[in-house]
């Protein structure tokens, strides 16, 4: 079970899950150092920086019981599984001439659409088609004729180029891949080497190759046999973890124990503040954590000014981002922010349709676990407010972010109510999350706390 970790995570991390029984391969120089844990282990999983910075990605063979071993060491986050490269025997249903479409029926919940572009074959409805999911949107999967059959070290692709994944830094292991790729002498297929090959044995390699080629035969074989939708092949998972404000704190805890750590270190690094964050870690020994918290605020406050511009990033569970950008109408502990409404639309939860020149009053509290936004008219009658529940906000200078938890508070004419508590109990939100959120829901429903 050996695990390769990179990014602003991978000292914690690499101690949480020592403790928990994994091996780390392949650890950062630094890291080695301080911890003596390179050890020449065969690597089955990788963990990663996501593009945010907000947390990791993770895939490889014991990504479940990673998340697991986590969960117990650190506490709950969001997990998002993202499954991709599912093959099928899907149905032409329709052929959309107007968008260069194909409505293909793949026997899921939702229809599929392949490119005109990329079908050579038969354009009827009815006809039998071999396909591979690409990702979905929010009525169609995506799909592609171009097969990628994915293996533990390698993801082998049909009319593809070859290369190799960006997490291999050593050139020697990039040559000696790409002269195995050359020895394979593939016609047709091009090879991506996943970085869970670096160190694998060329014959182990070589192996794998032959077998994913094998499973096109397979595959094909399988898809003669009937004339109905079916999937063919599982494709490949892949799990995104977001890390809201308290587990980033506690893998500050962790990190201190092995070197001086700065409270909000990876608040900081997430944020792109990697500099700063380097800089406290080694203020820290000298003037003590509580001294060096109250620097970086200063800082963060100077850089905040009355009528600068500010970006509210609205994550969801789903990986969706809402931006929604104002101007700084206050600064103080709280932050208000003023939006201008787009005309024509309708207030969430108000029913109340947005007229030329109506705003939003929106006030953001560091670590408050909801974001309120006060509705009013362009003569500032006021129209209604609508509560957020969220993890704890994490603002910086020019921008504040926290991860929605799918349920909310409006208040209309005095009344308040809670909505939205379908969508909380169907997400993917873990249990103590829902179970917090509709605590703070139901708490600001009392007017025990408005923001």
């Amino acid at each position: 079970m050996g695990i390769k970790i990179r990014g602003i995570y991978s000292t914690a991390l690499t101690q949480v899950l020592m403790d928990s029984g994994f091996d780390i391969a392949s650890p950062l120089e630094d890291i080695n150092k301080k911890m003596k844990v390179a050890k020449k282990i065969m690597v089955n999983n990788l963990i990663y920086d996501k593009e945010d910075m907000d947390g990791i990605i993770l895939h490889g063979r014991d990504s479940e019981k990673i998340i697991q071993s986590l969960e117990k060491k650190i506490g709950e986050f969001v997990t998002k599984k993202v499954e991709t490269g599912d093959i099928f025997r899907g149905i032409i249903k329709k052929v959309n001439m107007d968008n260069k479409e194909i409505i293909v029926d793949i026997g899921k919940e939702k229809d599929g659409i392949l490119s005109l572009r990329e079908y050579w074959g038969f354009l009827r409805e009815g006809q039998p088609i071999l396909v591979q999911t690409k990702g979905k949107n929010k009525e169609h999967y995506l799909l592609s004729c171009h097969l990628r059959f994915f293996g533990e070290n390698l993801v082998l692709i049909k009319g593809g180029f070859t290369k190799s994944s960006k997490h291999i830094k050593n050139k020697d292991e990039m040559d000696r891949l790409m002269e195995l790729s050359k020895d394979a002498k593939l016609k047709g297929w091009g090879i991506l080497w996943k970085s869970l090959a670096e160190g694998k044995t060329s014959k182990e390699l070589k192996e794998e190759i032959s077998l994913l080629l094998s499973e096109e035969e397979n595959i094909k074989t399988l898809f003669e046999k009937e004339n109905k939708p079916e999937i063919l092949k599982q494709g490949f998972s892949i799990y995104f973890l977001d890390f809201p404000k308290n587990i980033k704190e506690k893998l500050d805890d962790v990190r201190n124990n092995i070197s001086p750590t700065v409270k909000g270190h990876h608040f900081l690094k997430s944020g792109g503040l990697t500099m700063l964050a380097d800089l406290a870690d080694k203020m820290v020994e000298e003037y003590g954590n509580e001294k060096v918290g109250v620097y970086i605020k200063d800082i963060f406050m100077k850089n905040i000014s009355k009528g600068s511009f500010y970006k509210i990033i609205h994550k969801k569970p789903s990986g969706e981002n809402i931006v929604m950008f104002g101007k700084i109408k206050e600064v103080g502990e709280e932050l208000k922010v003023y939006r201008r409404l787009r005309y024509g639309g309708e207030l969430d939860g108000l029913g109340v349709r947005i007229n030329d020149g109506d705003y939003a009053i929106s006030t953001i509290k560091s670590n408050n676990s909801f974001i309120k936004h006060e509705y009013f008219t362009r003569d500032d009658k006021p129209i209604g407010k609508y509560f957020s529940i969220n993890t704890p906000i994490e603002m910086f200078p020019k921008i504040a972010r926290y991860l929605d938890l799918e349920v909310d508070v409006v208040e209309k004419d005095g009344i308040r109510k809670i909505i939205a508590i379908e969508k909380l109990n169907e997400s993917n939100i873990p249990k103590k999350l829902k179970e917090m959120a509709m605590e703070t829901a139901k708490m600001i429903e009392k007017g025990d706390i408005d923001g």
